[in-house]
């Protein structure tokens, strides 16, 4: 994960900052059972006996 810091500034003319353009890109797709999120586990003792994969592009 990127800092703060290593984020690229660019100072505009009129004065401030501007931050540069974050864009983030899917690598994979997790599949499981749940539909939704309710009655998902939100840890994984909850989900004991529960199968699912993960799909890395």
């Amino acid at each position: 994960m990127r800092s703060k810091e290593d984020i690229p500034v660019q100072h505009h003319p009129a004065g401030g900052h501007i931050t540069a353009k974050i864009e983030y890109r899917p690598i994979g797709v997790i599949h499981t059972p749940f539909k939704n999120c309710e009655g998902m586990p939100i840890q994984p003792a909850g989900a004991d006996g529960v199968q699912g994969t993960v799909e890395v592009f």
